[in-house]
């Protein structure tokens, strides 16, 4: 299978087919996947094993926190975004970590990165 047939296959059935929607309205903090229903895992492990497929969504997660970078300038948006990690048990279940995409809006996130590196 072509890498571009598997990009096109994960993508196309998350809402973040649509990169607005990392740049909606959000009061607080949200946090997407990148792989929504455990079912759309099938394709990356059939043709990777698990650690590879956990491998490629890392490297998707951290092209999408580039692309979004690169958005955020463009558009003059101030958003605060990560990857994240939080379904461990999803690891243990279906041998795949999938991280998030975590957004936050730039002005509250002065005082969450505050919070965060404060020992």
């Amino acid at each position: 299978m072509k890498l571009t047939d598997i990009y096109s296959k994960i993508i196309s059935e998350e809402p973040y087919n649509d990169m607005d929607v990392f740049f909606a309205n959000y009061e607080s903090f949200e946090e997407i996947p990148l792989v929504s229903r455990y079912s759309r895992l099938k394709l990356l492990k059939d043709e990777l094993s698990g650690s590879g497929a956990s491998s490629f969504l890392t490297g998707l997660a951290v092209f999408l926190l580039n692309t979004l970078r690169l958005l955020e300038v463009s558009r003059s948006e101030s958003v605060f975004f990560a990857v994240t990690f939080t379904d461990f048990e999803g690891l243990e279940e279906q041998g795949t970590l999938i991280p998030n995409i975590f957004i936050y809006p730039k002005p509250a996130s002065v005082g969450f990165f505050g919070k965060i590196t404060r020992k």
